[in-house]
């Protein structure tokens, strides 16, 4: 996940440390908001392809529904 997420496109907190998430929550109201989602979905655009991603996302929930059983959704980049 941290090649997904830089200081430009978002903030990425490790799981079950109150401590960097209130870091993160109280940085938010010092950054610019509007730059870090534009930036975000620059990236989004240039690295994943919206298409597929959301037709392979919408089979594996399909087969989740059906099979009731946990599965886990791996992103593909782009090319990949």
């Amino acid at each position: 996940m941290k090649d997904v997420v830089s200081a430009d496109t978002g903030i990425l907190v490790p799981p079950k440390d109150a401590k960097a998430l209130r870091t993160a929550i109280e940085g938010i109201f010092t950054r610019d908001l509007r730059f870090m989602g534009e930036r975000a979905r620059a990236f989004a655009d240039k690295e994943f392809e919206l298409g597929s991603e959301c037709e392979e996302t919408q089979g594996i929930l399909c087969l989740a529904v059906i099979y009731s059983t946990p599965v886990i959704i791996k992103r593909r980049a782009k090319g990949a």
